[in-house]
């Protein structure tokens, strides 16, 4: 028997694309997404009870450092409430510390205020339930950094459970 369940939660991943020369080394990483969440979530009691990993307000991806092979990607996911952007824009702020010219000394990259917007430049200005925010952050040669957002249904997960 197949059940198909709709998540009362939404998805953001941020995938960090190595396309630079090298393995990348980044450390001190955080990704803020504002006005992601609305104050409560309407779909769950209006209570400080929010299912593990869901963040109310911004949400901030952070992870200490990550190593990145060439060609290859690391992910930071996590769940939000379904919202409407507030004033009709929802903005990131990126940073990490990279040592881009392997002196020993990483050089600080602060992106802010980045609005999210598909690949036609259009705001996404809404995040339902079972929907994935997709943001993906590619670092190239010359020390060129790239942002692309998408937005797309969360693909569902087939899991076996057996009842006696």
């Amino acid at each position: 028997m197949s059940l198909d369940l709709l998540r009362c939660v939404a998805q953001v991943d941020t995938e960090f694309r190595n396309d630079y020369i090298s393995e990348l080394d980044l450390t001190n990483l955080s990704v803020t997404f504002h006005h992601l969440n609305p104050a409560t979530g309407y779909v769950l009691p209006h209570t400080p009870d929010f299912p593990a990993g869901a963040q109310d307000g911004n949400l901030i991806q952070t992870q200490g450092s990550i190593t990145i092979p060439t060609q290859e990607s690391g992910h930071l996911t996590s769940l939000v409430f379904p919202s409407e952007a507030p004033e009709g824009k929802y903005t990131c702020d990126v940073t990490f510390d990279f040592d881009a010219d392997q002196d020993g000394t990483p050089e600080t990259y602060t992106y802010t205020d980045l609005e999210v917007q598909d690949n036609r430049a259009v705001r996404i200005t809404s995040l339902s339930r079972n929907q994935s925010l997709h943001i993906l952050i590619r670092i190239s040669r010359g020390q060129t950094v790239s942002f692309n957002f998408s937005l797309e249904d969360w693909v569902s997960l087939t899991e076996t459970v057996l009842f006696e």
